[in-house]
């Protein structure tokens, strides 16, 4: 791709792109970054789309625009691969939660998948490969789920992002309340409708501290995230977590660990077919 010279003041943000988490423009790391573009340039440059739409890159573009250069390298991409570059970008950033994640990559989830299969089903008739496509493993995935499912966020988190793009549509204000700690990683996709339900049921109603169901889902949610470290653990670290869970378990109520024991049971299985 040609790369090309445009000015920074006449760039704008994707849509979904604008809530991504981003350095206070305060902060140590920010002023260190925006010294660093101003010392050695953009090296990396800004994808942006043919209307000059940002895609990949608005934190080096508002640097630019804060050090008031006139020009800052990009690289204009198909519109056929927006989403997928917005997708695959989200995939790259090592620092977000699950939760954050999946909430942030819903918006171009569908669109992302619907360009993949245009995309796979055009190859295929010409005869060629998906090689040079952004999220090449997209086209295998019969439904927008099975996507999340394969690019490790999952149909569950898939599906509370959902639900909260579709509340937080219709109350801006639930947005503005819980969207920041859900970026930050404080709070889990299902601790937030949670919470959402238990203020919604106690509207009219004298005050109480939050809701057991809430703590309890995202203490859950927090335990997920941990998961990924079992296979960096050694032998030794195995052995003491096994001594944890143990100890967990045994505290359970009965009903719980049947609960429990059918959930393992389930996802035995449903790892066997696959």
């Amino acid at each position: 791709m040609q790369i090309e010279q445009k000015d920074p003041a006449t760039l704008r943000a994707h849509p979904a792109i604008k809530h991504f988490p981003r350095w206070d423009k305060e902060s140590a790391e920010w002023i260190a970054f925006v010294e660093d573009i101003r010392e050695h340039g953009i090296k990396n440059p800004i994808k942006i789309t043919a209307a000059g739409v940002v895609i990949d890159g608005e934190t080096r573009r508002q640097a630019a625009k804060q050090l008031a250069q006139e020009q800052v390298p990009t690289i204009t991409v198909p519109d056929d691969e927006v989403n997928a570059i917005i997708l695959r970008e989200l995939l790259l950033r090592r620092n977000l939660t699950k939760s954050a994640l999946a909430y942030l990559s819903f918006p171009v989830m569908a669109p992302a998948f619907e360009e993949a299969r245009k995309r796979n089903l055009a190859c295929l008739a010409l005869g060629k490969n998906l090689n040079g496509s952004a999220l090449r493993a997209l086209p295998s995935s019969k439904r927008v789920e099975d996507m999340a499912e394969s690019i490790g966020i999952g149909r569950r988190l898939f599906f509370q992002a959902a639900e909260l793009h579709e509340i937080f549509a219709k109350r801006p204000e639930l947005r503005e309340q819980f969207e920041p700690g859900i970026l930050a990683g404080d709070s889990g996709l299902g601790a937030v409708i949670a919470g959402i339900a238990g203020k919604d049921s106690t509207i009219n109603q004298p005050k109480v501290t939050i809701g057991q169901l809430a703590l309890f889902t995202e203490a859950l949610d927090k335990v997920e995230v941990r998961f990924k470290y079992w296979q960096k653990f050694k032998p030794a670290e195995r052995d003491q977590a096994v001594i944890t869970i143990r100890r967990t378990v045994s505290h359970m109520p009965a009903e719980l660990r049947a609960e429990w024991l059918k959930a393992l049971k389930a996802a035995n299985k449903e790892e066997s077919a696959q």
